[in-house]
């Protein structure tokens, strides 16, 4: 594992098509942006996790997440 210590605007570059840029560091948390190609997934390891769990136990996959609707006027 490399382990790096960045600022905000800093850029890693992995491989030729893969940026990775620290947007913002606000205490703890820090903000970053990841251009890849939309061949390559990027997820969080948390959905990861759930995906897999999900799939351990050959439920059905949860939908994707998706816009909330506007609320219909009843008729």
């Amino acid at each position: 594992m490399l382990v790096l210590t960045q600022k905000a605007d800093d850029k890693i570059h992995i491989g030729n098509d893969i940026t990775v840029t620290i947007l913002r560091v606000k205490g703890r948390a820090v903000k970053v942006g990841i251009e890849a190609p939309t061949e390559v997934q990027v997820l969080r390891h948390t959905l990861v996790t759930a995906r897999s769990l999900v799939l351990d136990r050959h439920l059905p996959e949860p939908p994707p997440a998706t816009r909330p609707q506007p609320a219909r006027k009843p008729r």
